[in-house]
């Protein structure tokens, strides 16, 4: 289970290269130029949920940038909104596998059951109904997606600069 999750970060990883969008942080997770290698490759696992956390922001923050490559290519409001929520989650998925702190892991994943109905966050179709439902169009809904996909929790964030 662990090197399926391995293979998701180095697939990011490697997004965020391929997008021009690879940084200090995201360079120091990857082996070379962020670009998978071989089984076996090193990467820095972080071991603290505040390092966890810092992974986790610098996989969402590259969305935006990457979304500006898919609209130069030409895809659909829909589409892109799909790429990018699968990003986010991943990163969430992949996230909280990280963390040290299971029993948070636990919490997370019940606070999320009880808020979005499902214990690994908001599904695609939530966010789309629940968009609809506050009166937007379809392609507002799936704008707002992308933009919110790169959106991270500040409470969360500030809790680990505190420290």
């Amino acid at each position: 289970m662990r090197l399926k999750y391995q293979r998701r970060w180095a697939g990011l990883l490697f997004a965020l290269a391929l997008a021009g969008c690879a940084t200090p942080a995201t360079k120091a997770l990857a082996p070379q130029a962020a670009v998978p290698q071989e089984a076996g490759a090193q990467y820095h696992i972080p071991k603290t949920d505040c390092e966890v956390r810092d992974w986790y922001n610098y996989q969402v923050v590259a969305i935006p940038a990457i979304n500006n490559r898919w609209v130069q290519e030409g895809m659909s409001a829909e589409e892109r909104a799909k790429h990018a929520y699968e990003i986010r989650h991943e990163a969430r998925v992949n996230a909280r596998f990280m963390m040290p702190d299971q029993s948070e892991v636990k919490e997370l994943r019940e606070r999320d059951k009880q808020k979005y109905g499902s214990p690994d966050g908001p599904t695609f179709d939530y966010l789309v109904k629940k968009g609809l439902t506050e009166g937007g169009k379809e392609n507002q809904v799936y704008e707002e997606i992308i933009q919110s996909s790169s959106r991270t929790d500040t409470t969360y964030n500030a809790a680990c600069q505190k420290h």
